[in-house]
Parts: C-alpha cells; sequence; structure tokens
C-alpha cells in the first residue's frame, strides 16, 4: 500500500506516501523528511506535566494539566483519532495539528466542504514540554456527538496532543459525565464511557465510532470476542488487526506477551502481524528512523576485491595533466599514473600498465 523512497532537490530521502497518496508527514513538526519518532525537535523527557496556560487580549489563566511522558501522549493521540477528549480544565478547544490532519483525513468529500478556515488567531498556548505555541489557526469543523450533527470551534497547535474538548463547548452540548454508571449524556442522548490507556474520557466525534456506541447501549453489554481456535483464517486476521489499533500499534514484541499473557498466541499468528504493522500507516508513522552510522561498513574483505578508480586534473599554466588514482578498497593501497588524455582507452591503458600487470584483474571496479 505504500509507495517506495524519494528524495528532494538535494538528494535527501523523503516520507512514504500513504495508501490515499499524500505524502505523510512528522506529527511535531510537519517535515516530510522523518517522522515524529526521529524528530530532532523532540525533547526527551521521561516524565512531565503538561500546564498549558492562554494568553489573549491581557486574559491569562490555567488552561491544560496533562500528566503524561511523551511516549504516552503520542499514543494518547493514535487513541483518540476521530474522537475528542473530555477536558472540564480547558477553556478553549484546542487540537494537535497531527490530530486535525488525520480527522480531515477521516472526513468524506461533503463533510470536507463543510470545514471553514483557517481565521486568524491571537491566542498563544504554553506547554511545560513544547514552550509557547501560537495558535496555527481556528478552524470549525464538522462532528457528531451522538448522532446529533454539531460544528466545533478549535484553534490548532504544533503539539501531539488530540481534540480537548472545552468545558464551554461541554456545556454547549448540555453533557452530562456520569462515573457511578459510567455514562457520558449529550442532547438527551446516553452512551457508555469510553477511555484512553491513561484514563482520559474520550467521545467520538465521526459517524463509525457513533455507531459502535449506539449498538453498545442499545445491547446495554457487548464483549468482541474473537476465538483464535475455531475462526476462519480472515477472522482472525480482523481481530489482530483490531487488537492492534485498540492497543496503540504497540512494537510487535510486547504486542506478542500480549497475546501470550492471554493464552491465545498461536506461532502462525507472526506471519499475520508482521504483514499487519507492514501496511499499518499508523505503525509506519511512529517507527524510528535508522540512525546513521558513525563509520560505513567496508566494502571489500580481501586485495583485489573491489578497486577504486578516479581521475585528477593538475593544471601547470595552461597545460592540463591527466593523473590516474587507483586505490585498493581493502587495504586503501593506492597507485598514481599520469595518462595522455582524458579518455577511455588511456585510463584502460593506465590500468593495464600500473595496476592488472602487478596484482591481475580486479574483482570489481568502482
Amino acid at each position: 500500500p505504500f509507495s517506495e523512497r524519494e528524495r528532494d532537490k538535494d538528494g535527501k530521502l523523503l516520507n512514504r506516501k500513504g495508501p490515499d497518496g499524500k505524502r505523510m508527514t512528522c506529527f511535531k513538526c510537519g517535515s516530510e523528511l522523518h517522522f515524529s519518532k526521529a524528530c530532532p525537535s523532540k525533547k526527551q523527557k521521561d516524565e512531565s506535566v503538561h500546564l498549558c496556560e492562554q494568553t489573549e487580549a491581557g486574559y491569562r489563566g490555567d488552561y491544560i494539566i496533562l500528566a503524561a511522558s511523551e511516549g504516552e501522549l503520542s499514543t494518547f493521540t493514535w487513541e483518540a483519532r476521530g474522537s475528542a477528549a473530555l477536558d472540564s480544565c480547558c477553556s478553549s478547544t484546542v487540537a494537535g495539528k497531527g490530530w486535525f490532519e488525520m480527522y480531515m483525513e477521516d472526513l468524506n468529500e461533503k463533510e470536507k466542504k463543510l470545514v471553514e478556515g483557517p481565521f486568524e488567531s491571537g491566542k498563544v498556548f504554553r506547554f511545560g514540554n513544547d514552550g509557547r505555541l501560537k495558535s496555527l489557526g481556528q478552524y470549525n469543523i464538522p462532528a457528531k456527538i451522538i448522532g446529533q450533527p454539531v460544528m466545533i470551534t478549535t484553534d490548532i497547535v504544533s503539539s501531539d496532543i488530540p481534540m480537548l474538548l472545552s468545558k464551554k463547548a461541554m456545556k454547549a452540548a448540555k453533557m452530562k459525565l456520569d462515573f457511578g454508571m459510567d455514562e457520558i449524556e449529550a442532547f438527551g442522548k446516553k452512551i457508555p464511557i469510553r477511555c484512553s490507556s491513561s484514563g482520559h474520557p474520550l467521545l467520538d466525534l465521526q459517524e463509525n465510532g457513533i455507531k459502535e456506541h449506539l449498538e453498545v447501549s442499545e445491547k446495554e453489554i457487548q464483549v468482541l470476542l474473537v476465538n483464535f481456535e475455531t475462526d476462519s483464517e480472515v477472522d482472525k486476521v480482523k481481530g489482530l488487526v483490531k487488537i492492534h489499533k485498540q492497543f496503540g500499534h504497540q512494537p510487535e514484541e510486547k504486542f506478542i506477551n500480549l497475546l501470550k499473557n492471554a493464552g491465545v498466541w498461536k506461532q502462525d499468528m507472526k506471519g499475520h502481524l508482521e504483514k499487519i504493522m507492514a501496511g499499518c500507516v499508523g505503525c509506519l508513522q511512529r517507527r524510528r528512523n535508522p540512525d546513521r552510522p558513525a563509520i560505513a561498513l567496508p566494502m571489500a574483505s580481501e586485495f583485489n576485491q573491489l578497486l577504486a578508480v578516479d581521475l585528477k586534473i593538475l593544471y601547470e599554466g595552461e597545460k592540463k595533466l591527466y593523473i590516474l588514482h587507483m586505490i585498493d578498497m581493502w587495504s586503501r593501497y593506492t597507485i598514481s599514473t599520469f595518462i595522455p588524455r582524458k579518455r577511455a582507452r588511456d585510463a584502460v591503458d593506465g590500468m593495464a600498465e600500473k595496476w592488472v600487470a602487478y596484482f591481475g584483474a580486479p574483482g570489481g571496479i568502482l
């Protein structure tokens, strides 16, 4: 489903294009050269409290408090795809750029036409990890809260957070959170509370998630079960895909340990799991780019296996002297000789006379 990696005009490797044909970008800085795991602007902090304050027209007040590590925030964003986290500490709805891009991708063509913005916003947000972040703009986006079509006004910031639905927005929807009954009520309808792995209540904003919740509320209780002993191979793969997404695109080793602890792991699942992760946009975007090696691996393992050949020009006044350099790539042994002109046959004659005559023909020429 993914294209091969291309290079930009400076020769740097670009991110692959996703199944939709668009080039994937870093959630943190929007770069097309890396993903968030390898983002150079990422600040390494194991545990941190994300305190955000809003500054607008002289107003300054506590805005968002998120206790999480960087990795947990990234998982939080993926778990809240197409959903908003309910945060009564928010005085204004805000969303991260990565979450917003994913949300836009999931809208159908009719819904995309309803999007309004960006509008200029003077809001500045201060996060504990990301410093002061100015709003990139304000948008009005379509959503459905328990089946009710609404338009949500949100600021977008360059931070790896999902949409945080403000107290003002929840009040407009006459929303009630009943933790005793594990229910959310909005527009007179109730659905079960769904939480992220970090414990934040999530509310679906798109129709697929809403349908899933409505089915659960009608049946009062529903258990999603995959029987890896008796189900068909197709159902097993569907089950693995669902579990993989629900647990936030965990690495292969952690996912296998999860299934082993549940007592359902079978060795033949490994092939299915590798295919799922290889074709998963989320896994690819969260994958860390390999380190650039400090030194290159040797190109040859014995003398005369590979010969590097280069031609240099030396000027003596207006006269040009051509020097043929020959370097063995294993021992770095070097021979140089003058050749009369810059022609292929002169270079071949120089190699034959100064190298092949003494050491034989090389295994390869670089």
